[in-house]
């Protein structure tokens, strides 16, 4: 619901073709969102548990899973490349933030 408001006060403000620090505001809740994606998220919890127990697989089944779950991080670095070269303004370079 929270998400779908955000959308929505973003979608008004940019019809309303005013400068708003509301894009700003929804810019910085996704960067915040992908920053935690697989890091501290309860999907790396998850991954964590599976990297922990990947010595007592044995059963076809679950290798089969491990593969799947592969492809899918695989798909995942993918399209994280196609948003972030959606989201290069157009002819500009980008300095990206190095952390030390």
């Amino acid at each position: 619901m929270r998400g779908q408001v955000d959308v929505n006060a973003y979608r008004h403000a940019r019809e309303a073709k005013k400068q708003s620090p509301l894009f700003a505001k929804f810019a910085k809740d996704a960067s915040e969102s992908v920053a935690k994606f697989l890091d501290s998220d309860k999907l790396a919890e998850k991954l964590s548990e599976i990297q922990k127990n990947l010595g007592m697989l044995s059963l076809d089944d679950d290798k089969q899973a491990l593969k799947r779950l592969d492809y899918e991080l695989e798909a995942l670095g993918e399209r994280a490349g196609i948003w972030r070269k959606r989201l290069t303004p157009n002819g500009k370079k980008v300095t990206h933030l190095q952390i030390s």
